[in-house]
């Protein structure tokens, strides 16, 4: 998940914190069909003048037909509350707990492999490998090189 697992969580932190203030008019709030999400629209008028219209984020339906307090981002306007934060935080401390187990996870790996590297093996796992061959501590042979002789060069063309 990398860094893409913040970028919701960031935006909507940035836009509770330093997003554009607003004022939003919420025409209405419906629920499609099943158990899909709340959805409320309406219009906004920023701090500067600027107006817009369409979704507006983290209301409840008792909002409808009221003139709320927004905050304005690049996802949209949204009215900062727990309710909104919950999941952004809540996506934030998952993405940030897998990150430090993964981060955990392979620096014991990272450990316990330049451990096993550094530790003499069994005397039964041991190779002494030369240009010779292989053979075991004792002497004994496990496997043994033999030079080839060269390719024969390929004729021109």
């Amino acid at each position: 998940m990398q860094h893409g697992g913040l970028f919701w969580p960031a935006v909507l932190t940035y836009t509770f914190m330093a997003g554009e203030r607003a004022t939003a008019q919420v025409a209405e709030c419906h629920r499609g069909a099943g158990r899909s999400p709340l959805t409320c629209t309406g219009t906004w008028r920023t701090a500067h003048g600027d107006t817009g219209s369409g979704e507006i984020y983290g209301l409840s339906r008792s909002d409808a037909g009221r003139t709320v307090e927004v905050r304005v981002g690049p996802l949209g306007p949204y009215l900062p509350s727990l309710k909104a934060a919950a999941a952004p935080v809540s996506l934030s401390v998952a993405w940030l707990a897998s990150f430090i187990a993964l981060t955990v996870t392979q620096v014991r790996a990272g450990k316990r492999t330049r451990r096993l590297l550094a530790e003499p093996g069994a005397p039964g796992n041991v190779l002494i490998v030369t240009g010779e061959g292989a053979r075991t501590p004792d002497g004994r042979p496990s496997a043994s090189v033999v030079r080839l002789p060269l390719p024969v060069p390929a004729a021109p063309g």
